[in-house]
């Protein structure tokens, strides 16, 4: 599932990608898999998902983009036209996100790094998007979220993704 994102979003010429992998001592392995050159690689850092978010952006905003956007790997709806919004729509807002049905989120963009947002959230829990939502709001950050997609967290939320495509809904 994860190659299949990425192959997909590696298609687009439209944008720079970097690929934030754990664990470090995989370069190789990464590189092997993937079986393409258009992204850089670069060891993912911290301890927890959102120390690892926030230095991700902390690091592509160092190598001097003003817009960046993290993916995971775990939603099969992603698309370039998707990723292509999000960044438009980063030129009007400091932050979008693409809710996932699970109460998290498949998607955050940035066109700063907005630390808070990414400390004191319950990770993996349906109150992902909520508490960061609380947050941009009480500090008044502008926001827009995209539409609302399904991830894959469990082998049940694959087994549901097959049953979906094959009554096609």
């Amino acid at each position: 599932m994860a190659k299949s994102i990425i192959d997909k979003v590696i298609k687009s010429n439209s944008y720079n990608l970097t690929l934030f992998f754990d664990p470090p001592n995989k370069k190789r392995d990464i590189i092997n898999w993937l079986n393409n050159k258009n992204y850089e690689l670069i060891p993912q850092d911290g301890d927890s998902l959102g120390n690892r978010m926030a230095n991700a952006f902390d690091t592509v905003f160092s190598q001097g983009y003003n817009k960046a956007i993290i993916i995971g790997t775990d939603c099969m709806e992603i698309s370039i036209d998707l990723i292509s919004r999000a960044f438009q729509s980063l030129s009007k807002t400091e932050v979008v996100l693409g809710p996932s049905e699970d109460g998290g989120y498949y998607l955050i963009g940035l066109n700063k790094t907005i630390h808070e947002i990414f400390y004191g959230i319950q990770w993996s829990t349906k109150h992902v998007l909520h508490q960061t939502l609380n947050k941009l709001t009480r500090r008044n950050h502008e926001y827009q979220l995209l539409e609302t997609l399904r991830d894959i967290d469990t082998i049940r939320d694959i087994r549901e993704e097959e049953i979906l495509k094959r009554i096609k809904i």
